[in-house]
């Protein structure tokens, strides 16, 4: 369903590149100005409200998301370095059992 979706977006939008009222609206700098703005205007909303949010958490003692997803990788390093770790010991045990 979302292929059949993608698929007719793009017939469109090349139907709609092929119209040269299009293309003329296109070529007009004020336009490319007014969508660059937009865009810009875009991540610096999506900054300020994240900037806001990270604030609201830290204020109410919540973690982040980038905060539990350092914690979540930090996690995963430390249960490889156990692992690791156990398999020396086993590796040393099974040496020292022979030496005896």
């Amino acid at each position: 369903m979302i292929d059949k979706l993608k698929q007719e977006a793009m017939k469109q939008g090349m139907k709609l590149m092929q119209d040269p009222r299009f293309m003329k609206l296109m070529a007009d700098p004020r336009l490319m100005q007014a969508i660059t703005r937009g865009l810009t205007l875009k991540g610096e909303m999506q900054s300020a409200i994240d900037s806001r949010l990270r604030s609201l958490a830290s204020t109410l003692k919540l973690a982040t998301q980038e905060e539990v997803q350092t914690l979540k990788r930090t996690i995963r390093q430390m249960e490889s370095q156990v692992s690791d770790l156990k398999k020396q010991v086993a590796e040393h045990d099974e040496g020292g059992n022979n030496e005896r």
